[in-house]
């Protein structure tokens, strides 16, 4: 009788069905072990780092422990609460939660968005676009005193009054009163032509620096002596580049992301009932 083979011992289904076995049992412990349990809150250092940094801004320093510990307690009551209602289904059709859900993804959307360097050429037509965003209105320092044209005589008023400024006389209780004062500093252009009307803000804009002046308003005739100009300068590439720069990164950031948007709710079939 012919001697019968036997298979080696790794060849064995027995063997084969145990290991098939142990390794589905291994698998399936991992896969139960990273689902995640929704009863579960996990304080994580990320989570304990944000309370901190939230709170010391509050606080205006860092919070002792014990205030750390009952903040924490906080946090983790609210997420068993947000989870909870989750649960519950109260998110939906919640308009307040839908908008806070949408404001945030805005911002996560936002956070992703980089603007990239703007050309020369493309600041000087942002320039071109939105010059008067950045023309920076003339100022002026002056003061004044009135021969009203209540009073009869103005100009002559007014001839008279210079001559004695230009002595060196005091302008302090001379001339007619005048409710918005003698001194005027750090005006706009467009606030002396309300207040003193068009001509008399254009007689300002030429006249010498520091001599007294004769200049015709809405009021009356005004001696005036402008003591300081400002502003008023042609907007430049050269001179504005780093708000420009900045002003266009932010819009075209804007741009950006209002197209990321629309990219996201294009994925989505509407239909109107």
């Amino acid at each position: 009788m012919a001697t019968e083979l036997r298979r080696p011992w790794w060849r064995e289904p027995v063997l084969h069905f145990l290991l098939l076995g142990g390794a589905i049992f291994l698998v399936d412990g991992h896969v139960r072990r990273g689902r995640a349990d929704p009863t579960q809150i996990v304080v994580t250092q990320a989570v304990r780092g944000d309370i901190l940094r939230a709170q010391s801004q509050l606080l205006g320093r860092e919070p002792t422990p014990a205030e750390m510990e009952r903040y924490i307690a906080d946090w983790i009551r609210a997420e068993a609460l947000y989870r909870e209602s989750r649960r519950l289904g109260l998110d939906e059709g919640d308009s307040v939660v839908r908008d806070r859900l949408v404001y945030k993804l805005r911002q996560v959307e936002q956070s992703a968005i980089i603007a990239p360097e703007p050309s020369d050429d493309v600041l000087a037509a942002w320039l071109r676009e939105h010059r008067a965003e950045y023309v920076e209105p003339l100022r002026l320092d002056f003061e004044q005193v009135l021969a009203a044209k209540e009073t009869g005589a103005s100009e002559a008023r007014a001839r008279e009054l210079r001559e004695r400024l230009a002595r060196g006389e005091s302008p302090v209780g001379l001339g007619d009163a005048f409710a918005p004062g003698q001194r005027h500093a750090n005006r706009s252009s467009s606030y002396v032509a309300r207040t003193f009307g068009e001509g008399f803000s254009a007689a300002l804009v030429t006249m010498p620096i520091g001599e007294w002046t004769i200049a015709e308003s809405i009021h009356g005739v005004h001696v005036v002596r402008v003591s300081k100009r400002s502003g008023g300068t042609e907007p430049t590439l050269a001179r504005l580049r780093p708000m420009l720069v900045r002003d266009w990164k932010k819009a075209e950031q804007l741009r950006m992301l209002e197209r990321r948007l629309d990219e996201l709710a294009a994925k989505y079939h509407v239909e109107h009932e």
